[in-house]
């Protein structure tokens, strides 16, 4: 399972995926056609009953859970002088609460499997970043959290966690944003890759953080 999979990131984790043989169950906003090796379901963060529905549907068509990619997300420019906390709190729904609501609802099923959950978090869950960007640190913070009780959680099941921790990647969102230039942004084939060599790895391999930045 794969949210957010319709562009950016999380479009590359797919095509790495599908490369490697997988059988992917993408979750999007707006579902585009499934066929034989790929399942889309409608998700969207902010409803918790697509999130239900769409596990539900992955299990039904492939019969297990293998595992589960938080991807999807949401960047809103606001900087703590900015009294309105609605923009924050639309971030920690999407890109902190909707993670914490697949991983509590997959991980019986990935229990079953010994299965991976990857958390594409960013570097702004590790350190403040610019201040502009105050709320979405504040939101990548608490995805880091939830990743670390999560890990707590899914080791005695055998289940590993891992958060991957990119710089700015070269992507829609992050072109959207004042002062990020793409020359000196992440291409999301590389965080792709590094989802995809850790779900490679075998059961009991422990992989807490992955940091990735360029040079």
């Amino acid at each position: 399972m794969i949210s957010g999979a319709n562009r950016g990131i999380g479009a590359a984790i797919a095509h790495a995926l599908a490369e490697s043989g997988w059988r992917l169950s993408l979750g999007m906003r707006r579902p585009q056609a499934s066929d034989r090796r790929r399942l889309v379901e409608r998700y969207d963060a902010r409803e918790p009953a697509t999130a239900e529905r769409w596990l539900a549907a992955t299990v039904r068509a492939f019969g297990r859970l293998d595992a589960l990619v938080n991807n999807a997300g949401v960047l809103i420019p606001h900087p703590l002088t900015a009294p309105d906390t609605e923009p924050v709190l639309d971030m920690l729904r999407v890109n902190a609460l909707g993670p914490w609501r697949l991983t509590s609802l997959a991980l019986p099923h990935l229990a079953r499997t010994g299965g991976r959950i990857v958390d594409i978090a960013s570097i702004s869950g590790l350190r403040a970043t610019v201040p502009a960007e105050a709320g979405y640190c504040v939101s990548k913070f608490a995805m880091m959290g939830l990743s670390a009780v999560a890990a707590q959680a899914a080791r005695p099941l055998g289940v590993g966690v891992t958060a991957v921790c990119p710089g700015w990647v070269d992507t829609d969102m992050a072109r959207s944003l004042p002062g990020v230039a793409p020359e000196g942004a992440l291409d999301p084939a590389v965080v792709a890759r590094a989802v995809r060599d850790v779900l490679q790895q075998p059961s009991g391999v422990d992989i807490p953080r992955i940091i990735l930045d360029v040079p």
